[in-house]
């Protein structure tokens, strides 16, 4: 599970858990992440999950950051800052990616499917230094 740092030891043994509380949490269009209404059973009081469902509900996930020269999107989710892309690959896979995402036409914004590679850190780094040549 290579980059997937804020994820807890207990997802490394069971990730179909996780997996499946993503899927209930979030949905795709278009490359973008999108909040669903979640079920009732994900939140502690009646007050979040109402502010949830009325606010949130089908509505983008995440706000923009910077990272070096580049942009990405990101999520606070399961207590953690988390870049979409990560929650993405798992919607278009049902698996976590093995090693970092790297966004193929550099653009951190463009999260489609076709633009998105699973990467081992060593493969990014030996790209990027081709790239920049």
């Amino acid at each position: 599970m290579g980059t997937v740092k804020w994820i807890s030891r207990d997802v490394k043994k069971n990730p179909n858990i996780y997996i499946k509380f993503i899927k209930e949490s979030f949905y795709e269009e278009g490359g973008n992440l999108l909040w669903r209404i979640r079920p009732r059973n994900h939140f502690q009081r009646d007050c979040d999950y109402t502010r949830h469902k009325n606010s949130l509900a089908n509505t983008e996930a995440g706000h923009v950051v910077q990272k070096r020269n580049t942009y990405y999107r990101r999520v606070k989710f399961l207590g953690a800052t988390i870049e979409t892309h990560i929650i993405l690959w798992v919607l278009y896979y049902n698996e976590f990616p093995k090693g970092h995402i790297d966004h193929i036409d550099g653009d951190g914004l463009n999260n489609l499917q076709s633009n998105l590679r699973d990467f081992d850190n060593e493969k990014n780094k030996v790209f990027n230094k081709k790239n920049k040549s």
